[in-house]
């Protein structure tokens, strides 16, 4: 059976190894809970979502730059092998940049709960046919 975290400190350690976080991000976030005037030794109940959702949330973008970096290491690598200014990359091995944008709008869409064709086809200019007001019927009902 896990163990349930009583105080804040205890918590944060526990998040810190579930997640991999460094020991100056778990500095960063006991600094901050300090400047707030939050006890370590709380009960970590009210905190607990707030610094899981930090933490998972410093985990993906760790993850990401990985990722990135990784990309970055093949197009070097391959961009060596041919020793040109073209990187001699087949089109599967880069993502599409459009696809990437589509994704990180659903994703926003989704923390938002916002439909992603609404965020998609948000209009940015008002068009020639917007009424700012809706027509109803011409005669009385």
């Amino acid at each position: 059976m896990e163990r349930t975290p009583k105080s804040i400190a205890s918590l944060i350690e526990e998040l810190a190894k579930r997640t991999g976080a460094s020991e100056a991000y778990v500095e960063k976030v006991r600094a901050l809970l300090a400047r707030r005037g939050i006890s370590l030794q709380e009960d970590c109940a009210p905190y607990r979502a707030a610094l899981e959702h930090a933490f998972r949330r410093q985990e993906e973008i760790r993850r990401q730059v990985q990722q990135v970096a990784e990309q970055i290491s093949r197009l070097y690598r391959a961009e060596e092998r041919t020793g040109s200014e073209r990187f001699g990359l087949e089109p599967a091995d880069v993502e599409d940049p459009y696809e990437v944008g589509r994704r990180w709008r659903g994703q926003r869409a989704v923390q938002r709960k916002v439909p992603v064709e609404e965020v998609e086809h948000r209009p940015l200019v008002r068009g020639e046919r917007d009424r700012p007001m809706v027509p109803g019927p011409d005669a009385l009902q």
